[in-house]
């Protein structure tokens, strides 16, 4: 998963095809506001600036659904003037009604343009791995070493790994027993590599 500051060459790019090249973007670091908020869009009054704000959520979607996601932000850059105007004579109730149509609206070019644009691995490359560690169980059926340790283990993401240290179960991990153990194998790991890249045995 990308951290958000790594989608800006993306952003441009897009940006180049949408002819908004002559608009500045920056990418903030805080997510937008609303919890079902996917990703938001802010122009800066009076400039071609915008800053995008991109979800947790965002980061996890497939290449696709960033596209689209992108493309939709962007395109409220071809109205941004004149949404700013039009708001500005609102009462606040027509200031939302006008704000819902407007984003119908602008859903439908999206879904127009999305499609003839490149996805983020297009231009940036794959997306890199999530890091992750082996966890070994000493019950495990499987093949040992010559000291009696498992050799094969559960492939499990740093987030998996940190739902089962705050003592919850993931649903992929139901048949394990001893969860006492496991907790100590990934706090010894956390503690021994941040990165959560290497492998430790039971």
């Amino acid at each position: 998963m990308r951290p958000r500051s790594e989608y800006l060459p993306y952003i441009n790019a897009l940006a180049g095809h949408m002819r908004l090249g002559h608009w500045t973007f920056k990418i903030s670091e805080d997510s937008p506001g609303g919890e079902s908020s996917v990703a938001a869009i802010e122009p800066w009054p009076g400039r071609f600036v915008a800053t995008l704000y991109f979800s947790e959520r965002f980061l996890g979607n497939a290449p696709a659904d960033q596209r689209y996601t992108t493309v939709h932000e962007l395109c409220h850059c071809f109205m941004a003037h004149a949404n700013a105007l039009i708001c500005n004579d609102l009462s606040r109730s027509d200031e939302r009604a006008w704000r819902l149509a407007h984003e119908y609206g602008i859903d439908q070019i999206a879904s127009v343009i999305a499609p003839t644009m490149p996805l983020p691995d297009e231009v940036l490359g794959p997306a890199p791995e999530k890091p992750h560690a082996m966890v070994y169980h000493p019950n495990m059926w499987g093949p040992h070493d010559n000291a009696g340790r498992p050799t094969e283990g559960f492939r499990i993401t740093k987030e998996q790994a940190e739902v089962l240290l705050l003592g919850h179960e993931p649903f992929a991990y139901n048949h394990l027993s001893d969860w006492g153990e496991v907790n100590d194998i990934l706090t010894g790991q956390l503690n021994k590599d941040s990165s959560f890249e290497a492998t430790t045995h039971a």
